[in-house]
């Protein structure tokens, strides 16, 4: 890739540099590695960010992330290229799978160089000193002042980072994390802050339940990356694992690990917010490996808060507010499992409440629980018409609360589960049709390629129609089933060939009249071994009519105009210019500009006119007579 010497000491504080990554660590990591050397960066979250800086911005050097989701930096690559960018400024590859054949895939997409993740500070200093227009660099002097990052710290500050590290060292190789951080004390603590920071547990989980596993693949994808950045070597090969069960769609070791993962990431997590002393308040508590469920009391009695926290504290995470306005608020920021609600509040009471969270599609299915202090039948008849689970009564009996709000997470468990289990079914179901609908395909394809074989010069003749078909409906505003459709009836218009003797079909001169009327029942036969198939009601359409004219003076029906199907139409018009674009037993492949005469002059007579003139343009379009190629 590149030669590291020993490393060489710079700055340029006239060149311009763009990175584009999603992880905001690793965008934190890059513009600290190269504070020192005073270069401008800017920086974006993913490949479209990056085109849009680009658009309004010169650089010197642009580094992009493969995996981003929006657009990752292969596709923002292809993008660059086309409209011309970056001609003379190097694009890099930021990549944590810079293996051998990936490299050079990374090279072979038009990258001009790559880099692994997680970023070593020696290597990207010495790539961006050797990438830079040598104008722009302005060595340091030996025996000049020492870059920022050498700075001597004062006894005391080093002997607190020291005390620090040594706690971080029970949980993290801060060998390996201080191998990505320059060897930088300093630094290598604030890179595990920003860890712990930009936790993505809620993102993993959402894409775990929505089995959303693209967007899953980026995120442990990142996970692996940045864990292993700080030193978190165990978390980033098993986040490794996940990724490339991922790529590879092995959906099930993903759900046999999945929930460790996550387990061990929380621990991580959590360890890290006690050694450095960060704010826990939106941390998820883990117990023996389960989450501590969330609960929301929203109360304007201070005194009522507290006694629900208390009675509520051991078994649950939770999280007060005293008013309604308060607790919708909170739901913006947080999903909580349950939500025990006051009905009479100052402002908004939690009728309001209840009816603005179902009206929410993100908050409708929180289960709640009404408190009260009203002995009312009508109130709680008007509660649960409202969409409350039950009532729990003040003031609160601790094994009341308890047991109503055990009860009712019970039961919101097992409809959720219930729901998944359909949800899986149904998707087993889907699986099941689809495969069925591939099989339909495939039979239909060795049928249609069956049919072909009977004849040496019209081999592929019945999936070209089939094409061409479906392009003519495409153009003239069909849906993208109505597409589907009318390909498989092409496919199959010339079925009934199946009845036709094969020293016919393979006669190498013009046809006589008696061989002509055996010939043309092939429509009737077709069209008699394709009426039962009842999936496919208009499968049927293409083989009878695609010989009918327009002026009535087709086979075997002639029927014409709008009586002929619109299908028909179609495939007749389709069949028509495969016949003349594709070399026959008595003649060569006709010139374009002949193909071109011949449905012209069908126009109202042999086709539909508005069909003729999609055909006519499509040709028109096919400049290099390419399109019988297919």
């Amino acid at each position: 890739m590149f030669p590291i010497h020993e490393e060489e000491e710079y700055t340029a504080p006239d060149a311009h540099i763009l990175t584009a990554d999603d992880n905001v660590m690793n965008l934190d990591v890059f513009c600290r590695i190269l504070k020192d050397t005073k270069i401008q960066i800017d920086t974006a979250g993913n490949g479209a960010e990056a085109l849009e800086l680009l658009e309004k911005n010169s650089y010197h050097i642009v580094f992009l992330d493969h995996m981003m989701p929006v657009m990752d930096g292969l596709e923002a690559l292809k993008r660059i290229r086309e409209k011309g960018m970056c001609q003379n400024t190097p694009v890099i590859v930021l990549t944590a799978n810079a293996v051998a054949g990936e490299k050079q895939m990374y090279l072979d997409a038009g990258f001009d160089d790559y880099l692994s993740k997680p970023i070593v500070g020696k290597a990207l200093r010495e790539m961006v000193r050797t990438r830079l227009p040598e104008g722009l660099l302005k060595r340091n002097v030996t025996g000049s002042t020492p870059p920022a990052h050498g700075v001597k710290e004062e006894p005391e500050n080093a002997a607190q980072k020291e005390g620090l590290l040594k706690q971080l060292d029970d949980v993290l190789d801060t060998a390996v994390g201080l191998s990505y951080c320059c060897d930088e004390e300093t630094f290598y603590q604030e890179m595990v802050s920003t860890y712990r920071k930009n936790q993505k547990t809620d993102e993993l989980r959402k894409c775990y339940q929505e089995e959303d596993w693209d967007n899953y693949r980026i995120l442990v994808h990142a996970l692996k990356s940045t864990s292993l950045s700080i030193g978190a070597t165990g978390l980033s090969e098993q986040a490794k694992a996940l990724e490339t069960a991922a790529k590879e769609t092995d959906i099930s070791y993903i759900k046999e690990n999945h929930q460790k993962v996550m387990t061990e990431y929380q621990i991580l997590l959590d360890r890290l917010s006690e050694i450095i002393g960060q704010d826990k308040t939106e941390e998820t508590v883990v117990e023996n490996g389960e989450e501590k469920p969330s609960i929301l009391v929203v109360d304007d009695d201070v005194m009522n808060l507290q006694i629900a926290e208390k009675m509520l504290a051991d078994g649950f995470r939770v999280y007060t507010a005293d008013s309604g306005e308060k607790a919708l608020d909170f739901l913006k920021s947080q999903i909580p499992e349950l939500v025990l609600l006051d009905i009479h509040m100052p402002g908004m009471n939690g009728f309001t409440v209840l009816e603005k969270m179902r009206a929410d599609r993100v908050y409708r299915e929180i289960p709640v629980i009404f408190l009260t202090a009203d002995d009312d039948r009508d109130t709680e008849v008007r509660g649960f018409q409202a969409g409350a689970l039950d009532f729990i009564t003040k003031p609160f009996v601790a094994d009341i609360m308890l047991q109503r709000v055990n009860r009712i997470l019970q039961l919101d468990r097992l409809q959720k589960n219930l729901q998944q289990e359909v949800e899986k079914q149904t998707k087993v179901a889907e699986e099941r049709r689809r495969k069925v609908e591939r099989l339909s395909v495939q039979v239909m394809s060795a049928l249609a390629a069956t049919i072909d074989a009977k004849d040496a010069y019209t081999n592929g003749h019945s999936a070209r129609v089939a094409e061409y078909a479906k392009k003519i409906a495409m153009r003239i505003g069909k849906s993208e089933q109505e597409q589907e459709d009318i390909y498989y009836v092409g496919l199959l218009h010339d079925i009934g060939k199946i009845g036709i003797p094969g020293e016919i079909i393979n006669k190498a001169s013009r046809l006589n009249d008696e061989e002509y009327t055996i010939i043309k029942e092939h429509p009737v036969i077709g069209s008699n071994i394709l009426k039962n198939i009842s999936e496919m009601q208009d499968i049927g359409v293409g083989a009878r009519w695609h010989h009918e004219r327009y002026d009535g003076k087709g086979y075997p029906d002639r029927i014409g105009g709008e009586d002929i199907p619109e299908v028909a139409r179609i495939i007749g018009v389709a069949d028509a210019y495969d016949a003349m674009t594709s070399k026959r037993s008595y003649r060569d492949i006709m010139p374009q500009a002949a193909v071109r005469a011949e449905i012209e002059r069908g126009k109202g007579t042999q086709f539909d006119p508005a069909v003729a003139d999609v055909l006519l343009a499509m040709i028109d379009e096919d400049k290099e007579y390419r399109m019988h190629e297919m």
